[in-house]
């Protein structure tokens, strides 16, 4: 699978695993995205609660967590973020980490309505 094939967007690089998984099972990679999304932003609502709250062994727990999911997803640009706050949970880049997760769910929402129609990237 070519590069072209596999980049999103300047926040996702989808991941070669991921990339041969729509090859072969295309509704399975589309469902799997989808739980990432809906989980992503499960975790998303509780790390902002642990930020306000100042719980830092919450927000270090919490940015790993997020952090594991989006490098299996390829979530580039917040896993960085993810790390400084898992490392130091008292630095709160929580605001920042909310912009880069909404600019992934727009772009694999976009590519997968381009898949469901079609178009590719």
């Amino acid at each position: 699978m070519s590069l072209k094939t596999r980049i999103a967007s300047k926040e996702w690089l989808m991941p070669e695993d991921l990339a041969e998984l729509f090859e072969q099972e295309p509704e399975v990679g589309m469902e799997l995205i989808q739980i990432f999304l809906t989980d992503a932003n499960a975790r998303l609502l509780d790390l902002e609660d642990a930020c306000r709250a100042g719980r830092q062994d919450d927000i270090h727990r919490l940015a790993h967590r997020l952090r594991g999911s989006c490098n299996q997803f390829g979530a580039v640009t917040a896993i960085p973020l993810l790390q400084e706050m898992e490392l130091n949970p008292h630095h709160n880049l929580y605001e920042e980490l909310k912009r880069e997760l909404a600019g992934l769910q727009t772009a694999m929402e976009a590519w997968m309505e381009d898949r469901r129609t079609g178009r590719s990237w």
